[in-house]
C-alpha cells in the first residue's frame, strides 16, 4: 500500500481539503486527529472541522455519523472499506422559535349609561381591535454540515454511503401576544375577560446547505 500523505493540521488542512473539493475553505480551524494505520466510523459525533487521515478506513455497516455546527469532516485514505449501508448526517439544527407578540395594552373598562349598559358593551368588546400583536418570526435554521471522503483503492460500493447535507429547518413563529384585559364596569374585578390573541409568527428561513463529494484518485 502506498505511503499516506503526513498528518496536516490547521487552516492548512482545512484549505487542502478546500482545493481538492473545489469549495471555498471554511472560515475555521481543522482539528486534526491522530492517523493510526486503521480508522473506524460507526457512532461518531464531530462537532468541529475535523481531519481523519489513515491508511485503512472502515466504514461500518449501518454506521450513522453525525457532523454538528456546520462542521466539515474530511477523510483520506489509501484504503476506503465500505461494509454496508451507512448514513452522514450533517442535517443543520432547527433554528430558534421566535418571540412572542406584545400584548395589547392599556386594560379596558366598559361604560355606559347604567348597569345593563355597562354589562351589555362588556359583553360586546373583544373585537379585533383588542387583539394582541402577532409573533416574531422564528430564526433560520442552522447550515447543514459537510463531508469529503478521498481514497485511493475501495473495498464494497461507494453508493452504500448516504450524506444529509440539508441546512436546519427554521425555526417556528413565536406565539401572539395576549389580547386587552376587558372589565366590566358594572362588576369591576368580579368580571373580565381577555380580546383575541395575536396571529403566530412566520417560520424561519431553513438553513445553507453544506457539501458532500468522494473522489478516488
Amino acid at each position: 500500500m502506498r505511503k499516506m500523505l503526513k498528518h496536516r493540521v490547521g487552516v492548512a488542512a482545512v484549505a487542502f481539503g478546500a482545493l481538492w473539493s473545489g469549495a471555498p475553505a471554511p472560515a475555521r480551524v481543522a482539528y486534526a486527529q491522530p492517523a493510526p494505520g486503521t480508522v473506524t466510523l460507526n457512532d461518531q459525533v464531530y462537532s468541529n472541522d475535523s481531519l481523519l487521515v489513515a491508511e485503512h478506513c472502515i466504514i461500518a455497516a449501518n454506521a450513522h455519523v453525525r457532523v454538528l455546527n456546520g462542521a466539515t469532516l474530511s477523510l483520506n485514505c489509501d484504503l476506503l472499506e465500505v461494509r454496508g449501508p451507512a448514513t452522514l448526517d450533517g442535517k443543520g439544527a432547527t433554528g430558534t422559535t421566535g418571540a412572542q407578540g406584545a400584548p395589547k395594552m392599556p386594560d379596558w373598562n366598559s361604560g355606559g349609561s347604567g348597569p345593563a349598559r355597562r354589562h351589555a358593551d362588556y359583553l360586546a368588546a373583544g373585537s379585533d381591535v383588542d387583539r394582541g400583536s402577532g409573533g416574531g418570526q422564528g430564526g433560520i435554521g442552522g447550515r447543514g454540515g459537510s463531508f469529503q471522503i478521498r481514497y485511493r483503492d475501495v473495498i464494497g460500493a461507494v453508493d452504500a454511503i448516504t450524506a444529509i447535507t440539508a441546512g436546519g429547518d427554521g425555526g417556528a413563529g413565536g406565539p401572539g401576544g395576549r389580547g386587552r384585559k376587558l372589565w366590566c364596569g358594572e362588576h369591576g374585578e368580579g368580571e373580565y375577560k381577555f380580546g383575541p390573541s395575536g396571529p403566530e409568527g412566520p417560520r424561519g428561513p431553513a438553513g445553507p446547505p453544506g457539501a458532500w463529494s468522494i473522489k478516488r484518485e
